[in-house]
């Protein structure tokens, strides 16, 4: 997140303003994440049909408006976010019990190397320190794992 001010940073703060970020800023449809997931079982070991991936990580998960939509593909989804007003908020409306939420300060992903099968971020990349976000997804995602940004050129959306 270098390169940005510290004001520019903390825009989604405050409990105000996470109600209105998740009241106006959509969910994926359901059409993108189907993609995303037939795409991903397709370079994942777990490619039986129906079965669930072991980890998602969703950078910038903001209220948790998108990690939802890929819930049931998941054993474990984690979404991190800077804003604790948006952490809270999130934590506050999750009805999955495979979903947690967490504060991230520092640009490194809270999950182990190569433990994860896909890594996405919605709207979040031009907050990014692209580097260092390549670096970690690089760390995390285990062999055959999927970082949505690479994944919207491959199937076209």
């Amino acid at each position: 997140m270098a390169g940005h001010s510290s004001a520019l940073l903390r825009f989604f703060e405050g409990r105000k303003i996470a109600k209105f970020y998740d009241k106006n800023r959509p969910p994926y449809p359901s059409i993108v994440s189907n993609a995303i997931m037939k795409y991903v079982h397709s370079k994942t070991e777990s490619n039986i049909k129906g079965s669930k991936l072991c980890k998602m990580l969703d950078v910038g998960c903001g209220g948790g408006q998108s990690i939802h939509s890929f819930a049931e593909y998941f054993d474990s989804l984690l979404g991190i976010d800077i804003s604790e007003a948006q952490i809270d908020f999130a934590k506050e409306h999750n009805s999955f019990k495979n979903v947690d939420f967490r504060v991230v300060n520092n640009n490194l992903f809270p999950v182990e190397d190569e433990t994860v099968d896909l890594v996405t971020c919605a709207s979040t990349a031009h907050w990014l320190n692209v580097a260092t976000f390549e670096k970690e997804c690089n760390r995390v995602l285990k062999t055959g794992g999927c970082t949505v940004p690479k994944l919207c050129k491959i199937v076209n959306l």
